[in-house]
């Protein structure tokens, strides 16, 4: 009965001690934002078509004769490549066809996966220029 008592109380010592080393060695994150803004002309007739993705998306009536679209990236990593990467790879897509525009945000990704190991987890996110 000592035996397995004394074990016990060694596992959670070396469990304690495995999590709070754990925050030695991880990677701390960093954000990165970047802003897209575009205008486009409308009138009382005008029709606006959202296809939007990710993140929120607000819309606000303004009077006159210009929209404006803003779209706020906020990415969050370890590797400051990497994020720039995915922040280059978004994108606003306006068309304006008659009293129609239609804005589409892209993101131009391919495949998105996730794994994790322990504490840490990591994504794969493949691009259409098929950078990974």
């Amino acid at each position: 009965m000592k035996y397995t008592t004394l074990l016990y109380r060694y596992s959670i010592v070396l469990l304690l001690g495995c999590t709070t080393s754990y925050g030695a060695w991880a990677s701390p994150l960093t954000e990165k934002t970047r802003t897209i803004k575009e205008t486009f002309e409308v009138d009382e007739f005008t029709t606006v078509d959202f296809r939007h993705r990710r993140g929120d998306l607000t819309v606000k009536h303004v009077s006159g004769s210009t929209g404006t679209i803003e779209l706020k990236v906020i990415v969050r990593g370890e590797v400051d490549e990497d994020m720039q990467q995915l922040l280059d790879a978004i994108e606003a897509d306006i068309d304006k066809s008659g009293n129609n525009v239609s804005i589409k945000t892209q993101t131009n990704i391919v495949s998105w996966s996730s794994s994790s190991w322990l504490f840490k987890q990591r994504h794969k996110i493949v691009l259409k220029n098929g950078k990974t």
